[in-house]
């Protein structure tokens, strides 16, 4: 009797684990983090683009994602098609014209086609280095 209660809770344990391991999984694929140039860690949702945030989220706690040093970028690469002017005021404000649609607008585009970061889970980055 005592056998099939050890390995009732080894099979117990098994399962928490890979239970765990998928959560773990699944946390990587949608949250990557990165260090800005001060030396402060954030925390960015790939799915979601855009979404960033100083706490770690509560997903990717207990995961193992490397950190990669970031570099602000000021003026990010503008659209296929999309040109930045300056207003003839004194202030010379910057306006965005498309080249291809003829819209004007005071917000900058954003560029889809950029990657915030690039991360790749620290088991993966291990093996890759051997």
């Amino acid at each position: 009797m005592a056998l099939i209660r050890r390995a009732k809770a080894i099979a117990n344990v098994a399962e928490a684990e890979k239970r765990d391991a998928e959560r773990l999984r699944r946390a990587e694929q949608r949250w990557g983090q990165a260090i800005t140039r001060d030396g402060r860690r954030y925390y960015f949702d790939k799915i979601e683009r855009g979404t960033v945030q100083w706490e770690c989220p509560r997903e990717l706690k207990g995961t193992r994602t490397r950190t990669l040093r970031a570099d602000v970028v000021e003026s990010p690469t503008l659209p296929d098609g999309w040109r930045e002017l300056r207003s003839e005021t004194a202030e010379k404000i910057p306006y965005y014209w498309n080249m291809h649609t003829g819209l004007v607008q005071w917000e900058r585009p954003r560029n889809e086609a950029l990657a915030v970061a690039v991360v790749v889970p620290a088991r993966a980055a291990g093996a890759a280095s051997r």
